[in-house]
């Protein structure tokens, strides 16, 4: 008994099945759900060049969706430890919404840089939180670098004054002033000024002087010069220094420093040089004299 068959072939470069009568069209469809892949891409800074002690330093950072899918509600928080700080209350979160796969977005950031903070290279943590399309709820590290450039310093080490002892009326009193350079540059064209004089009672001769320049960790001296006035208070007087200088030029740094500092100076109630700030004072001396010496004068004539 003949059997008949039907034989099929399967043609691989078209990717359909066929049969000598017959050829039919196979199709598949299937569905991938992939993910977001958040990461960080470039980091920029206003100003460019960031020092100890700056304020409100703008930092750019830009969000990379480089998954297959979307992602929401992003927002990222820089992780600050005491050296860097948010310069206003939330300045250290930045809310980016919705990144699309491969889409990107700019976070902006506010801080402060502490004084001490050392030169060089920062690491700071990032925390990236995000809900994909469902709502499921994610969160990434990643880690951001930046760059702290030196800068000088200074400290007040010590100050005296020549008299010692300052009184009101006193004339050309020296008050010395040695400084050191706690930065982490050297400094140039170092000066010492006074501010804020109207605010005490002293008359500046010498308001400032100008130190030279200062290398990492060496010490100057400034010397002002001042009179005080009559009839004041006894009493400890604040003074504004203001020590100013330039950046290391061998390094590039063309800026210029103000640091601002205080010390106090007492006015005792007596004279160094034995006058007595006491007003009318020398006017009733005189005339004590005067009477003294004309009661002697009476007493010759009448021989006594």
């Amino acid at each position: 008994m003949n059997v008949s068959r039907r034989e099929y072939y399967f043609n691989t470069s078209a990717g359909y099945v066929t049969t000598p009568e017959i050829s039919k069209l196979l199709g598949l469809s299937f569905s991938v759900r992939g993910s977001a892949v958040i990461n960080v891409g470039a980091i920029t800074t206003d100003p460019t060049d960031i020092r100890p002690g700056d304020e409100n330093v703008e930092l750019r950072v830009v969000i990379e969706n480089s998954g297959e899918a979307a992602a929401k509600d992003i927002e990222a928080t820089l992780l600050l430890n005491g050296k860097f700080t948010p310069s206003w209350s939330g300045t250290d979160r930045s809310y980016l919404g919705r990144l699309n796969s491969g889409g990107e977005g700019e976070a902006s950031f506010h801080l402060d840089l502490a004084d001490n903070v050392k030169s060089g290279s920062h690491r700071i943590p990032l925390q990236i939180k995000y809900k994909d399309i469902t709502g499921k709820e994610y969160e990434v590290m990643r880690e951001i670098t930046i760059l702290v450039k030196p800068k000088p310093d200074f400290e007040i080490v010590s100050f005296y004054t020549e008299p010692g002892n300052v009184s009101a009326g006193d004339t050309g009193v020296k008050l010395h002033v040695r400084i050191r350079n706690t930065g982490s540059e050297n400094a140039e064209s170092v000066s010492v000024r006074i501010t804020g004089e109207a605010e005490v009672p002293f008359t500046f001769d010498v308001k400032s002087d100008f130190v030279g320049n200062l290398q990492m960790g060496n010490e100057g001296e400034a010397v002002l010069k001042f009179d005080v006035k009559n009839n004041i208070e006894s009493k400890v007087y604040p003074l504004g220094i203001e020590i100013r200088c330039t950046g290391d030029r061998n390094l590039g740094d063309d800026n210029v420093y103000i640091v601002d500092k205080e010390i106090r100076v007492e006015v005792s109630s007596s004279s160094s040089s034995g006058r007595l700030p006491v007003p009318g004072f020398e006017v009733l001396f005189s005339l004590i004299a005067l009477i003294f010496a004309l009661v002697v004068l009476e007493w010759r004539r009448k021989g006594v």
